[in-house]
């Protein structure tokens, strides 16, 4: 027969409560003054603390001036090795962002052999907003952000004031690749992005509407267009071909953009320069100083 467990002495009932010491020297009068966890009788769990005016059933973890994980999650399936950030068998771990400020850091690591997702957040709902108006605008996953003034009072993101970034560990530091600001203006690394002077760009243009668009009218000028789907994505513009499910890649798709323009105005400078020339050829025969007939 197996070993039936025993509740050692150091565990405690006292009014309903299943408290455990922080010692051995603890006892029933003065529990709630040295102990390490506490499950109280309507449900509440403590760990390192022994109340909560936010919790009615649920757990408080209290982890004093430790600045280490106050939560991690182990498995042991798992062994990714990157010992410097957590143990080679935790595959999440909660902590502050700042030693003093507060805040939440998770981190997340795998052992790579897949490759790809690393932390996910899914959200399922019966139904999802449509509104695209901005006091109204949600999705089924959500962030927000608010700055408070330290006396309880919730206070606006200050002008320009970054609520989103997303950065990388790129080029042997940490580097922020996208940012959004409190007007919804967005920002992103377009460093070394490259050019596209080496094609007709408004050809470009045009060859990425004829791949994404169904309802491209289509005039006599398409017939000049010298790309199609397959250059699109040698560009980068395209991941891959539609049919495939290839991503539009937002920032080289701006850089065309820009390239276009440019490109058309100095066709408008060429043809201005052509008829500015010929008008002035004109007029100087017409006023007899160039030879030729008037």
């Amino acid at each position: 027969m197996a070993a039936v467990a025993q509740i050692p002495a150091l565990i405690s009932f006292t009014a309903g409560n299943l408290i455990v010491p922080a010692d051995e020297n603890a006892n029933n009068a003065s529990i709630r003054d040295a102990f390490n966890a506490l499950i109280g009788s309507a449900g509440e769990a403590y760990i390192g603390d022994d109340s909560n005016a936010d919790i009615t059933i649920g757990l408080t973890i209290n982890q004093g001036a430790n600045d280490d994980q106050i939560l991690a999650f182990k498995s042991s399936d798992v062994a990714h090795g990157l010992t410097s950030i957590m143990e080679t068998d935790t595959f999440a771990a909660f902590s502050k962002e700042s030693a003093g400020r507060g805040g939440l850091l998770i981190d997340c690591v795998e052992d790579g052999s897949s490759g790809g997702q690393v932390f996910r957040v899914r959200g399922y709902t019966t139904v999802a907003t449509t509104s695209k108006v901005a006091a109204t605008a949600s999705g089924i996953i959500e962030l927000y952000g608010a700055q408070h003034n330290g006396s309880n009072t919730i206070q606006n993101v200050t002008s320009n004031g970054n609520v989103l970034s997303v950065r990388a560990q790129v080029g042997g530091g940490i580097r922020s690749l996208f940012v959004v600001d409190a007007e919804g203006d967005y920002h992103y690394d377009g460093a070394d992005g490259g050019a596209f002077d080496g094609y007709d760009d408004a050809s470009l243009v045009r060859a990425f509407a004829h791949a994404t668009s169904k309802d491209v009218i289509r005039g006599k000028w398409d017939e000049f267009v010298e790309y199609n789907e397959a250059d699109l994505v040698e560009a980068g513009i395209l991941g891959d071909t539609v049919a495939n499910g290839g991503l539009v890649n937002g920032a080289q798709l701006q850089r065309l953009l820009v390239g276009t323009v440019w490109q058309l105005q100095t066709q408008i400078n060429e043809m201005k320069a052509a008829t500015f020339g010929g008008w002035l050829r004109s007029f100087a025969r017409g006023l007899g100083l160039l030879g030729g007939a008037k």
